[in-house]
């Protein structure tokens, strides 16, 4: 809003003036518009990335988001468990856990102590 309101305005806006102006304003074609906000296309990028998974049956292809519905019991493969999952995920800098009441969080670290 700042950056639209700055390209055709000088000065400083006041808050309560910026409330005035996005009120004034048809935002319709914004609403409309069908585009994937960059978070959710960065994710969908990250848990498509395919990575190497050691088992007890040798080396297998998962992709990030395969292993992180395996470490959640939302997927069961019969080569990559749990454990296996979850150790790998830590391993990219992904950590996979359920809260007390069984809501789910991933939590994306660039260093490997997540």
């Amino acid at each position: 809003m700042a950056g639209a309101y700055s390209l055709t305005h000088t000065t400083i806006i006041t808050y309560d003036e910026a409330l005035v102006w996005i009120r004034k304003k048809d935002w319709s074609e914004e609403k409309s518009v069908d585009l994937t906000r960059d978070e959710t296309a960065l994710t969908a990028h990250l848990f498509d990335q395919m990575v190497k998974v050691e088992t007890s049956h040798g080396i297998k292809d998962r992709n990030i988001g395969e292993l992180i519905r395996i470490a959640c019991f939302y997927l069961s493969d019969v080569d990559v468990t749990e454990t296996i999952a979850n150790n790998r995920l830590m391993r990219l800098g992904f950590k996979v856990f359920r809260d007390e009441n069984g809501k789910m969080f991933i939590i994306i670290s660039n260093s490997l102590i997540v």
